[in-house]
């Protein structure tokens, strides 16, 4: 099914690059880049926080070809939109919007290897399955999915001294020497650096999530470094049914304050901390590491509006993620379930991202007989996932999404209810 989608997005991609202009037969950079599903690890990965992620098989299929002159003209095919951004000097601002993407991801080029401004230009057209701004990692998708079809294009890797001309940065459809775990890592911290240019105080699990995952597995990591600690089967013949709920979540735009106070919280208990103690742990995560000690000396520390926030990021952390795994590792769906739903529990009561309609498409699934269901991504909006037997996927969807909009018949034109395997990242298709 994925394949099968991948396929047809780059087919349209490349069908925009010849009505454009562009000549296929020339060396082509063709990349999929799927979307993610933060199973667990609510608002945790920008405090050093854990994530438990999968990749979907639904995203952006991007082809760039070479393009005479020195301009960068980037096409998105769904909605028949166009930007042309000079290598030589400024584009201008960037209105509202898509172009953020591309601008962000091209001003951080050119910043980081001035020679391309002597550069052949490029074509690039992408084509998206993705709901937009619905929770599922939509924009930081996109920022990969440019940023691996340029690199490619001209050559380039980042290495850990940044940006540096080498060899190919995804291998095609399978294991590559030049395409290690290590690389990949290397390069979604790069990529959600990148990403802060629209404003968010974001970390880094998106980029993890579609640089790294593996197909059939759920990825467990660590953040601020980004460590990847296991890799979680899937239970037999289980797979996810998506609910976008039609609430917008998009983090760079009117959600944004929202979605920062949440990471400035954690990040003013990290400085009470270093004001208290004279140390230099950057964040939650690396203070909690110190043990319990530093745990009870912390929550000390805060303050009566704080100490839940706490308690939500270490719980998740530090209980919650790792005992959902070795659950589902051992395929004991109801303590699995437990942990699903008291992460829930906690976006709902400490986090406050949680709205009517996520709150409902939760109890809906689990109503409708899914062991897990629970929203991810900001909050605030967007989508809820469920865990279901693929045999049954179809008709769960068709259940979920009549019950929803029978409680929310405002959301009926706006909501969108898909299916999907937990995918393979990132990968080079030519």
């Amino acid at each position: 099914m994925g394949a099968r989608r991948a396929a047809a997005g780059v087919a349209a991609a490349a069908r925009a690059l010849r009505q454009a202009g562009g000549t296929i037969d020339a060396p082509a950079s063709a990349f999929f880049v799927p979307g993610r599903i933060e199973v667990l690890g609510k608002h945790t990965d920008y405090a050093g926080g854990r994530s438990l992620l999968a990749a979907m098989e639904f995203g952006f299929s991007v082809v760039a070809v070479p393009a005479p002159g020195r301009e960068v003209r980037i096409l998105d095919v769904e909605r028949g939109r166009e930007l042309v951004f000079p290598l030589e000097g400024a584009a201008g601002p960037a209105r509202p919007g898509w172009e953020r993407y591309p601008r962000i991801v091209l001003d951080r080029m050119l910043r980081d290897a001035p020679s391309l401004r002597e550069s052949e230009g490029a074509l690039v057209a992408f084509s998206g399955s993705l709901p937009q701004a619905a929770g599922m990692s939509s924009s930081s998708a996109l920022v990969v999915a440019l940023f691996l079809a340029l690199a490619d294009r001209w050559g380039l890797e980042v290495r850990e001294g940044g940006l540096a001309q080498g060899p190919a940065l995804l291998p095609r459809r399978g294991p590559d020497a030049r395409s290690t775990p290590e690389s990949r890592v290397r390069l979604a911290d790069y990529l959600a650096a990148v990403e802060t240019g629209v404003g968010t105080a974001g970390g880094s699990e998106d980029h993890t999530a579609i640089l790294c995952a593996r197909p059939g597995m759920l990825l467990q990591a660590r953040f601020r470094p980004t460590v990847l600690e296991a890799a979680v089967p899937m239970p037999p013949e289980a797979c996810f049914a998506l609910a976008s709920s039609g609430v917008v979540a998009e983090k760079a735009g009117a959600a944004r304050a929202a979605y920062n106070r949440l990471s400035a919280e954690a990040d003013e208990i990290a400085r009470a901390w270093r004001g208290a103690t004279g140390r230099r742990e950057p964040h939650l995560g690396a203070i909690l590491a110190l043990g319990p000690g530093a745990s009870a000396r912390l929550e000390r520390l805060c303050r009566d509006e704080q100490r839940a926030r706490l308690e939500q990021f270490r719980e998740e952390c530090e209980a919650l993620i790792p005992e959902a795994g070795r659950a589902l590792a051992a395929e004991e769906l109801e303590r699995f379930a437990d942990r699903v739903a008291r992460s829930q529990a906690l976006a709902e009561e400490v986090l406050g991202n949680q709205v009517d309609e996520t709150r409902a498409l939760v109890r809906i699934a689990r109503e409708l007989g899914a062991p897990a269901a629970s929203a991810f991504g900001a909050g605030f909006g967007g989508s809820v996932w469920a865990l279901v037997p693929e045999a049954g996927l179809e008709a769960f969807l068709g259940r979920w999404h009549e019950r929803y909009v029978e409680r929310f018949p405002e959301r009926a034109e706006a909501c969108r209810f898909i299916g999907t395997c937990a995918g393979p990242a990132a990968l080079r298709i030519a």
